[in-house]
């Protein structure tokens, strides 16, 4: 890895900035590749110089530049990855090799390799992760209708999967209890299919990165009903990694999150950067009640692990 951007981005790492009397904000906007109508980003990975990015809508990706700079950031690279026909989304992203990535596509829960995404991730392979699948189906409790993988993590030869499960369709988020696993590849699983209730809502995992001994994660709340920026939210949190069998404990809560945080990145050894999808109603530049984003951006912001201590409330 690089040198640490410490110094670049200590003016930087405040998690929020709120406008008086207007919907939040943070630092960093992330605007979408030309021709996307729609950018509403689900995981990110560094590599080198790039923050790469996926959006969990027609299979888009995009590297940013760092150190990001406040306010409006532009793609220097894009492409859109459709490695079958369909509905793609992409929902993780993890390190692979020395400049690679490992994606994660939710509808066919499956993963898929790119060893050189400066050439566009020719030979794009997929790898099925049948076990890992099989252990989390073998968890669903009887109220959850369908689940779909929702995070990402890797270090070395170890990767995590992150599942989120959800009830019957037609009830909204509002309505039902998260149901939230994370599994090895061989199916071991752990979290024993708990979502993560605070502050008097149901949080599901929504993303992962490793670190060490570290599993950082962030969990998100959204109220399909309440298209205001009150409707969404999210939770930072840790998990201590067991060097001997490769799982993480139980997590702690780091603080809580406006917006709807989806995934998370080690930036450096210091830093975490997190990019969060917030639905396109929720948007508007124009209304003090709004994100002040267009469709085709959305935010970032970067935190200091300092700041996430690692004896902060446990996860029920």
């Amino acid at each position: 890895m690089r040198a640490p951007l410490s110094l670049l981005l200590l003016l930087a790492t405040a998690a929020l900035v709120t406008a008086c009397g207007g919907a939040p904000s943070y630092p960093y906007v992330l605007q979408a590749p030309d021709g996307v109508e729609r950018w509403e980003p689900s995981a990110a990975v560094r590599r080198g110089d790039l923050l790469w990015v996926v959006t969990d809508r027609d299979g888009w990706v995009a590297a940013y530049a760092l150190p990001l700079k406040t306010g409006l950031n532009l793609p220097v690279r894009s492409m859109r990855l459709a490695p079958f026909e369909g509905r793609i989304k992409w929902e993780g992203l993890a390190p692979l090799g020395d400049e690679g990535f490992l994606l994660l596509e939710t509808m066919t829960r499956s993963l898929y390799r790119c060893p050189d995404p400066a050439a566009g991730c020719a030979g794009l392979e997929r790898v099925d992760p049948a076990r890992a699948n099989a252990a989390i189906d073998a968890l669903l409790p009887g109220q959850v209708e369908y689940v779909t993988l929702e995070g990402l993590a890797g270090e070395g030869d170890r990767v995590y999967l992150g599942a989120r499960g959800y009830v019957a369709k037609g009830l909204t988020s509002a309505d039902f209890t998260s149901w939230s696993v994370v599994s090895l590849p061989d199916g071991t699983t752990t979290l024993g299919g708990a979502g993560w209730p605070h502050g008097g809502r149901s949080y599901g995992l929504s993303g992962m990165a490793a670190d060490g001994s570290t599993l950082w994660m962030t969990w998100s709340f959204e109220d399909e009903r309440d298209d205001r920026p009150e409707g969404v939210g999210g939770l930072l949190a840790r998990a201590p990694i067991d060097p001997a069998t490769g799982l993480p404990g139980r997590p702690r809560l780091c603080r809580t999150l406006d917006g709807k945080p989806e995934g998370i990145a080690v930036l450096d050894r210091d830093h975490l950067v997190l990019v969060f999808d917030d639905d396109k109603a929720r948007k508007d530049p124009s209304r003090r009640d709004r994100f002040a984003l267009t469709p085709t951006q959305d935010f970032a912001t970067v935190l200091r692990k300092a700041d996430c201590p690692a004896d902060g409330e446990a996860m029920p």
